[in-house]
């Protein structure tokens, strides 16, 4: 998806972010960080958060746990940003200790 196609799925999709400052957050793979790109994103006043090539934060139970997060919201709409953050802080608690031992055991 181009930048421009983004900005406009954004303020289609969520006007409540109009006056909210938008971090865009990208790998450093070669193909993403052109001058273009970079200056396309200081034209919208997004901010850019930058990342290392590797990440000692996250670890392979992030990986497992965020991959079946994932999993879970598929295919769901919500209407509220609030009805979407409800969802995201409650679904780990349903879980039993059973699937949280598959994610950390090595």
């Amino acid at each position: 998806m181009s930048l421009g196609k983004l900005r406009r799925a954004i303020k289609t999709k969520r006007p409540g972010l109009r006056d909210t400052e938008i971090k865009f957050h990208q790998d450093n793979a070669r193909p993403h960080t052109p001058h273009m790109s970079l200056n396309k994103i200081a034209s919208y006043g997004w901010t850019l958060m930058r990342h290392p090539a590797y990440s000692p934060d996250l670890v392979p139970s992030d990986l497992y746990l965020f991959d079946r997060l994932k999993i879970f919201l598929r295919g769901k709409q919500f209407i509220l940003d609030e009805i979407l953050i409800s969802e995201v802080k409650c679904w780990p608690k349903n879980k039993d200790a059973a699937f949280y031992q598959t994610a950390f055991v090595a």
